[in-house]
């Protein structure tokens, strides 16, 4: 019996899991994101992805030609968390006139009570007095309307935002009111549950779903009935972003976490005391909450000292944590309800001290090189007549910026927005400066007295203006720098991010090296001059804070900046590889510097120059890196204390074109392009021409029939072919439609023909070729088209095998490079074409170096590159000649791409050479025989134009 026993025991828990499965299943009730296969083709109306929605209905007022732009797309958020697989649902509404994008869709069980509605809203800018936001309605119809005020009105509940206000808005049955959630650009996670009495709970949480920025409980919706489908909207954003959603979920209350508010101290807080304690609040609606699943970890070590006050379903926690001073701290909350639900909250803090040594961004140096040495607070008040030198304290250029404290120079300073009061220069009454206006290139030097053997982590207060404010970061060779050109080596860099407001949000970026780790500095020579240069975004700068470390061993050199960076992807095949070594307590020896390429040592072809603040390395691949694949790259060197270091890391280069020598032919003559151009009548049927390079070859074939006639299209681009001696920069009114002036009219393309159109012409098709004087090297060119385009290259009598670049439909701008390996001249083809609207065409080269754009063709440019409407051919000799009674043979190689036409004479008097046969060339050699050769003499000959 004892078998059976267990074997009904082992059934009894299987059915019992199989159940807790089906339950855990069944409280999502709905749920889709952008990255399913029912968008793959986009974002359109009756799409309808996931389950538990109806399909989506999409209402926008998208009209280009009177300047209105709304719609809908599916592209990335730019915030992982409310992505999924770089995806998210997009929507605009913005130009001239009111615009328009309104995503609405039902549910397919209307909301009850306890259900939770969830999702991600990540919105950009915001127009001032524009609305983006999402309302709930009583109803799986249509929104009632597109104006904000009568749609929300009509909803049951509405969180939006008007541009120019400073946080966001509730609209449920108390009306309309501002909520205190400020603007949040980084993307939230909206959670909305229905509560009993017709109320509603609604939470805003960080994207990620670890910070609570606020909620309400228990208040009223708006109107009455059931809650049945949901919009998300852009109401006229005029200039300004996008909204994106994802992540639509409809739950039970049973998953919903915890929620933790309050927390002190606040993510980000600086200067705190080592008494500081960690306080924060955890509830609980839908569950209860053990004391033992609340933990407090700081830098990965959990903190034991915690106190509670409250019940089950709340709890007041104070942590109190043994902290040094100096220090930065992770901190992270956790906590797991009795549903098995966890939230974690994540924040930083530090300890450092208000006596740390800083360098003010407008304490720079003065007078060729003089400087104050030691940092101190206070200090600079002094410097407010002294008077710097551009190029040797500074570098400087032009712009609209004005220094208000140091006024006699031409470099930048204004009053600092950063609210963090620092060196107490509020109890001081000091103004604090910030260096503002840095333009890219733009450096300023700071020389100081550091203490002796002190080692420091440099931090940079700064704010962010773009995507990548970066500040490059050296050290002098000579302690104090007093002429125009200073010998130095990188220290590291100050990678910052977009910290949304350039004027007053600032925080703190460490010095990182090369491999992104943070950089240790203490060097042999206690007086210093640093450089800080743009090389990124734009920031503004307040101040540098040197923070002391504990580390006592001897910093020796380290790769401090270079490119191509660890894992950098898309690197340019012959992409310049540096690499600096900056030296510290001890120096780089220069002759043991060596560079490995994919485990292929280069030294040889390196160039290395040494300054006593490090070694720069510089590298010209040859060949080229490893086309689409993973290069590996090794830096090996010992230091003048005898350590020997290895430094390896990885980059991905792009996957080029290379064009095959064959391709190539040897001369041609007469400059210019072969052009065919067809152009169907304006009345024709839009379906017949829609913007896809398949129609165009159709149509400069004649291949599009008119149903009304049976036969094609009459072609009113007469004659239909000639010779373009000059570029390609076509607009069809005539006007400079791209970014390269000197348009002249579409081709052939009259501006009226019998009345049907003026200046708008329709259904054009157009086929450039010719051949492209090109030596070895990597293209990069480009084409700026109205509709589309694909340029090819390929054999010379068709050069359509390999694509070169495209743009399938609307058109745009498109550059694309590829790589020569053999000098000759290419045979090249470029289709464009148009459907209705615009019509413009560029084709034009990029200098990879400056980034000049050049049209192609340009006769007035001796840079241009040259094309050619006909080649020549190279001299054939005939092979192997042979005859036998009638029959005569020979051979010859082809050339390819070529048309060879094989013939004779008779008598070499006789007025015409008579053709035996023609020949395709592909570069091969090929048999001849002439079996009617009769008579007593016959002459041959190979005719290749």
């Amino acid at each position: 019996m004892i078998p059976l026993i267990v074997s009904r025991c082992r059934l009894f828990v299987a059915l019992g899991l199989c159940l807790a499965a089906v339950l855990a299943r069944t409280q999502v009730s709905a749920q889709d994101n952008a990255a399913l296969a029912a968008y793959n083709s986009g974002w359109t109306n009756g799409a309808n992805g996931g389950s538990g929605f109806g399909a989506w209905n999409l209402l926008q007022n998208n009209n280009p030609g009177a300047g209105d732009y709304s719609g809908f797309y599916i592209g990335s958020s730019g915030v992982g968390a409310v992505d999924v697989t770089n995806k998210s649902f997009g929507i605009y509404a913005n130009g001239a006139n009111y615009n328009f994008a309104i995503a609405h869709r039902a549910f397919n069980a209307a909301l009850t009570t306890n259900d939770v509605f969830t999702f991600k809203f990540k919105n950009n800018s915001i127009a001032t007095g524009k609305i983006i936001g999402f309302s709930l309605f009583n109803s799986t119809s249509s929104p009632p309307t597109n104006d904000f005020n009568t749609l929300a009105g009509a909803a049951r509940f509405s969180f939006y935002f008007v541009g120019g206000n400073a946080n966001y808005s509730i609209w449920d049955g108390g009306g309309s009111f501002p909520w205190d959630v400020p603007y949040h650009g980084d993307g939230l996670t909206i959670e909305f549950v229905v509560r009993p009495g017709d109320t509603y709970r609604f939470v805003v949480k960080s994207a990620d779903g670890s910070t609570i920025y606020s909620s309400v409980d228990g208040y009223p919706l708006n109107s009455s009935g059931t809650i049945d489908s949901f919009a998300c909207y852009v109401i006229d954003n005029d200039g300004g972003g996008d909204l994106q959603v994802n992540q639509f979920r409809v739950a039970a209350t049973a998953l919903i976490p915890p929620l933790i508010q309050n927390v002190l101290p606040a993510n980000g807080s600086v200067y705190l005391t080592t008494s500081t304690n960690i306080t924060f609040d955890v509830s609980s609606v839908f569950s209860t909450i053990a004391t033992n699943n609340i933990k407090v970890s700081l830098n990965g070590s959990n903190v034991t000292s915690l106190a509670f006050a409250g019940a089950s379903t709340n709890w007041s926690v104070t942590a109190t944590p043994t902290l040094l001073a100096n220090q930065i701290y992770n901190a992270a909350i956790t906590v797991t309800d009795n549903n098995g639900n966890s939230v974690t909250n994540n924040f930083t803090f530090n300890t450092w001290s208000a006596s740390d040594l800083f360098i003010e961004a407008e304490a720079y140096n003065y007078s060729g090189g003089g400087a104050i040495l030691a940092p101190f607070t206070g200090q600079y008040d002094a410097q407010m007549g002294v008077r710097g030198s551009n190029t040797v304290d500074f570098l400087e250029f032009a712009d609209g910026g004005t220094n208000f404290y140091r006024t006699n120079d031409a470099i930048d300073l204004e009053i600092s927005g950063d609210a963090l009061d620092h060196a107490n220069y509020a109890g001081l009454f000091l103004t604090n400066w910030t260096l503002a206006y840095v333009q890219f290139g733009e450096w300023a030097n700071y020389t100081r007295k550091l203490t002796s053997g002190q080692a420091y982590n440099v931090y940079a207060q700064m704010s962010g203006g773009g995507n990548n404010p970066v500040i490059l970061a050296e050290r002098d060779a000579t302690p104090f720098a007093t002429t125009t050109n200073q010998a130095r080596a990188a220290l590291g860099t100050f990678v910052g991010y977009n910290t949304g407001d350039i004027v007053s949000n600032y925080t703190f970026v460490a010095l990182k090296d090369f491999f992104s780790n943070p950089v240790n500095v203490r060097f042999a020579q206690l007086t210093n001059t640093f450089r800080l240069t743009r090389i990124g975004d734009a920031y503004n700068l307040d101040y540098l804070i040197f923070v002391p470390v504990t580390n006592t061993a001897t910093q020796r050199p380290y790769l401090s900046a270079g490119f191509p960076f660890p894992n950098a992807a898309n690197v340019a095949p012959d992409q310049q590889l540096t690499v600096t070594i900056a030296n510290r307590q001890t120096d780089v020896n220069p002759a043991t510097i060596q560079l490995f390429i994919n485990n292929t040592n280069v030294t040889g072809s390196t160039t290395i120059s040494n300054t006593s603040a490090g070694s720069l390395l510089t590298y010209n691949p040859s060949p080229y890196y490893l086309l689409g694949a993973t290069n590996t790259a090794s830096v090996i060197f010992t230091d003048t204390g005898g350590i020997a270091q290895t430094n390896t890391w990885q980059f991905t280069v792009v996957n080029l074109t290379v064009v095959p020598p064959g391709y190539a032919v040897a001369s041609a003559s007469t400059r210019g392009f072969n052009v065919r151009v067809a152009k169907a009548p304006n009345e024709a049927p839009d379906a017949q021409f829609p913007a896809t390079s398949a129609r165009a070859e159709a149509h400069l074939a004649n291949l599009i029939i008119n149903t009304n006639t049976s036969l094609p299209w009459i072609n009113e681009a007469s004659p239909g072919t000639f010779t373009e001696t000059n570029t390609l920069n076509y607009d069809q009114i005539g006007v400079d439609g791209g970014s390269l002036p000197g348009d002249t009219l579409y081709p052939l393309v009259p501006a009226t023909l019998n009345g049907s159109y003026t200046n708008d012409p329709n259904h054009l098709s157009l086929a450039a070729s010719g051949f492209a004087l090109l030596t070895p090297g990597i293209y990069k060119w480009g084409v700026r088209s109205d509709d589309g385009f694909r340029l090819t290259t390929g054999a010379a009598a068709n050069p359509t095998n390999l694509v070169l670049g495209v743009i399938e439909g609307g058109g745009g701008v498109s550059e694309f490079e590829f790589i020569i390996q053999t000098a000759g001249y290419y045979p090249i083809r470029l289709l464009h074409y148009e459907a209705t609207s615009f019509a413009n065409l560029e084709f034009y080269s990029v200098n990879r170096t400056n980034g000049t754009v050049i049209l192609i063709n340009n006769l007035t440019n001796a840079d241009a590159t040259q094309v050619f409407t006909s080649s020549a051919s190279s001299p054939i000799t005939l092979l192997n000649p042979a005859h036998s009674g009638v029959t005569t043979t020979f051979s010859f190689q082809t050339q390819t791409g070529k048309t060879h036409t094989v013939q004779y004479k008779n008598l070499l008097t006789d007025a015409t050479w008579l053709t035996l046969q023609t020949i395709s060339g592909a570069g091969n050699i090929t048999n001849v025989t002439d079996v009617a050769a009769s008579g007593t003499s016959r002459f041959y000959r190979i005719y290749t134009p």
